[in-house]
This record gives C-alpha cells, sequence and structure tokens, in this order.
C-alpha cells in the first residue's frame, strides 16, 4: 500500500513537503523473530545531494519528483538513505485530482534508491502506484515505521530515536490534508 500526502497541509497551489509512505507484507514465514507482519516506510520530498538528503524540500507535483528518508538506516557497518525517484514523464500536480487522473490514464512508476552517507544514489528497484486512487479522508491509514521496521534495516543515528514519541504525537493531532492512498 501507498499514500501520497502533503505533509504540512497547505492547500494546493502552495508548495508543501510531500510524503510517500509505503506498507508491504513480508515474505511467509516472516517476520521470524516475532516482529511485525509489515514493514513500513516513511519518504519526504527532499534534495539528492549529500546535504539535501537529510532536509525536506517543498514541491509543487508528485512527479517527476525525488523522496528520500532522511534519517539514516543502519546496514551492517554502514548509514544508508533509502529514496524513490518519481520519474513519470508528465507533470503530476500535488493534488489528489491531478493524482487520481494520472492513475487513470496508467501506473506512476518510481525507482527505488539507496544511498550511503557521502555516496551516489543506485536504484535497486521499482515500485508502480497503480490506481485506483482513493481519498484518505473517510478511514485515514496511519503509517509508523517505529512500530512497523525494515526487518534487518534498523533506524541508526540520535535523531531516529526520537521517532516513536514524534509519530505517536502526530497520529493524536491529525487533522484534514489533501492524502491519497492506493
Amino acid at each position: 500500500m501507498a499514500r501520497l500526502s502533503r505533509s504540512v497541509g497547505l492547500p494546493p497551489p502552495l508548495p508543501d513537503v510531500l510524503g510517500l509512505a509505503l506498507r508491504w507484507r513480508q515474505p511467509a514465514g516472516a517476520p521470524p523473530d516475532g516482529g511485525p507482519a509489515a514493514a513500513e516506510l516513511l519518504l519526504a520530498s527532499a534534495g539528492q545531494g549529500l546535504l539535501g538528503r537529510h532536509l525536506p524540500r517543498p514541491a509543487f507535483r508528485w512527479s517527476p519528483g525525488f523522496y528520500g528518508s532522511l534519517l539514516p538506516y543502519a546496514a551492517g557497518d554502514r548509514r544508508v538513505f533509502l529514496g524513490a525517484v518519481a520519474r513519470r514523464p508528465c507533470v503530476v500536480r500535488a493534488d489528489g485530482l491531478s493524482l487520481a487522473r494520472a492513475l487513470g490514464e496508467g501506473p506512476v512508476p518510481l525507482d527505488l534508491v539507496v544511498a550511503t552517507e557521502f555516496g551516489a544514489w543506485e536504484r535497486f528497484g521499482e515500485l508502480l502506484l497503480t490506481g485506483p486512487a482513493r481519498g484518505d479522508d473517510g478511514a485515514p491509514m496511519r503509517f509508523d515505521p517505529v512500530r512497523h521496521p525494515i526487518p534487518g534495516l534498523p533506524p541508526a543515528g540520535t535523531l531516529q530515536q526520537i521517532r516513536g514519541p514524534a509519530y505517536a504525537a502526530a497520529h493524536r493531532a491529525a487533522g484534514p490534508r489533501d492524502r491519497v492512498a492506493f
């Protein structure tokens, strides 16, 4: 499942920090340690450079665009950042109606990418967003990567330690925003 959202809640056509939340089921037999049956990843519109990958970046469109984890994950003895590059050739404005129209024309492809702290982004997979898109107002989808971590890829760094309380507070204070789930 995926959800695209305008994080701050500014109305279109104003730019906003755009979010891409992903949830996927773990393979049969997982998790071996009794962990969650699903994993979640939250990405935000960000820069791609060494400094920009740490900072949210307001954007006007879902695609084309770059979404990054902003905070690192531990991959063995290295820290890595995860990201997604929305590469649809036509512009998809950051509003639910524009996204629904684009999905009606076909999938919105994204390249999944990874980079070390000081390395270049490398493609490791593809994500296809397909419709139908639905509004998130009636039954909001909540994502919490702290409660549903990616197995074998634990959050790394001091800032990652405050994520749990921050997500719990955000879920309590969630108000109406332009969110689209599919």
